[in-house]
């Protein structure tokens, strides 16, 4: 989550993308953009059901402030909340919650070129990015080259999704 005391003016300043949870860091941000005359790279996070963070009970009053807002919409994205649980069905029902937003998003005239969902759990952060072209959607995870969210999309799309494991190691 990112408090709305963070140093957005430096962020915008060294062309850092900046998540947008609600419509106060839309505002805050876009503030700081035109103060520096740089239009602000944000990736907005909307929430599909995990109550967390991000955009929830603010979307429709979102989709109106963002067609006006002075910001390049890069990204949106959302967490799953129980993907590690392949016996539920409420990934489902988020992944449909994503795609409903991103179409309403891009009624309002934002077409984010990055758009994912993802997940951290038993340490390991998962990912799933959707080209929003092609509708073509890739699965990242880092740590592991075995999880059960993976075997749980591949069995429930295994027409939608391309799978493809990433080792990450950092380097000191």
């Amino acid at each position: 989550l990112t408090p709305l005391h963070e140093n957005f003016e430096e962020a915008i300043n060294l062309d850092i993308d900046l998540a947008v949870p609600s419509i106060a860091h839309l505002r805050t941000i876009e503030k700081f953009g035109k103060k520096l005359k740089k239009k602000p790279r944000i990736h907005i996070e909307i929430d599909t059901g995990m109550t967390r963070g991000g955009l929830l009970n603010e979307w429709p009053d979102f989709l109106n402030a963002i067609k006006n807002a002075d910001v390049e919409v890069v990204g949106a994205w959302t967490h799953f909340a129980r993907a590690d649980e392949p016996q539920s069905s409420f990934t489902d029902e988020q992944i449909e919650v994503f795609e409903k937003k991103l179409s309403e998003l891009k009624s309002a005239g934002v077409n984010p070129k990055y758009v994912g969902l993802g997940e951290v759990y038993d340490g390991v952060l998962t990912k799933v990015a959707f080209d929003p072209v092609s509708a073509v959607q890739v699965v990242h995870a880092m740590g592991k080259s075995e999880t059960s969210l993976l075997k749980m999309l591949t069995k429930r799309y295994p027409e939608r999704f391309e799978i493809r494991l990433e080792e990450v190691s950092w380097r000191e």
